[in-house]
């Protein structure tokens, strides 16, 4: 299989180093290398420091004309980023991350220049990853290819119950925004004065933080990307993602939050039901118990 060295998904912020310019070598620091959450605490100063350097880059790449067409998803990850970075940051940050810090302070005193690597391949990619207005062209649908794939996934089947608890609801064109106080959890940066809990907007925004966050924070996904699986490489949605099944069968959502709802099935065919609200298990192999827990049949519950 031929990877990628880019991390996909608008990452692969790399900082060019003053030394490596002077030897005429670039050196590549990428942030999320090793995930977002990691044992090194930073100060106040630092996190903002951080979150604007991060904002930045994410600037000049989402102006970058051959990435004009992805320009909406750039600057909606840009976006995040200054809204709940100080929740992501604010436990510690990855080794990669604080290296990037570092280096981009270093920038700062020497006079060094920063960069996006190109990252055009990951925009459209596997059955799976396809964002915002895309969708309606090229439905997210078929087989998960990779664990990138599996990632993007969850997110539309997340947008899915988004689209079924709202009447009128587009999730991938929606405006949507967040807000976060210090001490909030990142739904609640998703709850304020122009986004009123249980909207369209208010569940596709938990979607897609929490989305963005498990994709940032997990590197296998990351270093798995495929070149081949990247439609601008000529990945074969329409036949590779075809669903070989009908999709005409009745749905519903479990889940108590917008982050966790999932949908399952719940026609005579179907071999999944809802515990509690909580979770969607398979009735063949588990059994629901009252407090929403899920084990396997045979076993006691208390």
């Amino acid at each position: 299989m031929k990877t990628l060295s880019l991390l996909p998904f608008l990452n692969l912020i790399s900082c060019q180093l003053q030394e490596s310019i002077d030897d005429g070598e670039i050196v590549f620091i990428n942030p999320f290398k090793d995930g977002i959450v990691g044992p090194n605490i930073l100060t106040n100063t630092d996190q903002r420091d951080l979150i604007q350097y991060l904002q930045d880059d994410f600037l000049l790449a989402c102006e970058r004309p051959d990435l004009e067409y992805v320009k909406h998803q750039c600057m909606e990850l840009r976006s995040i980023i200054g809204s709940v970075g100080s929740n992501w940051f604010g436990n510690g940050v990855s080794n990669s991350m604080q290296d990037y810090l570092i280096s981009k302070q270093g920038d700062m005193r020497t006079g060094g220049n920063s960069m996006l690597a190109d990252v055009s391949a990951i925009w459209n990619y596997g059955c799976w990853c396809i964002f915002n207005e895309y969708t309606h062209e090229t439905k997210p649908s078929g087989p998960v290819q990779d664990v990138l794939d599996s990632v993007c996934k969850d997110m539309h089947q997340c947008l899915k119950c988004v689209s079924m608890d709202n009447s009128v609801c587009d999730p991938y064109t929606v405006t949507w925004s967040a807000e976060l106080q210090f001490g909030q959890s990142l739904e609640s940066a998703c709850v304020h004065d122009e986004q009123i809990e249980g909207t369209c907007a208010h569940g596709t925004c938990c979607c897609m933080i929490d989305f963005y966050f498990h994709f940032l924070n997990n590197p296998i996904a990351q270093e798995a990307v495929d070149e081949t699986l990247s439609h601008d490489e000529g990945f074969d949605h329409e036949g590779v993602c075809r669903t070989q099944y009908p999709m005409n069968h009745e749905v519903e959502c479990c889940g108590l939050s917008p982050t966790t709802r999932r949908p399952h099935r719940v026609d005579d065919e179907s071999r999944t039901d809802c515990c509690e609200n909580k979770n969607i298990f398979n009735v063949d192999r588990l059994q629901c118990c009252d407090d929403g827990r899920v084990i396997l049949i045979g076993l006691d519950c208390g």
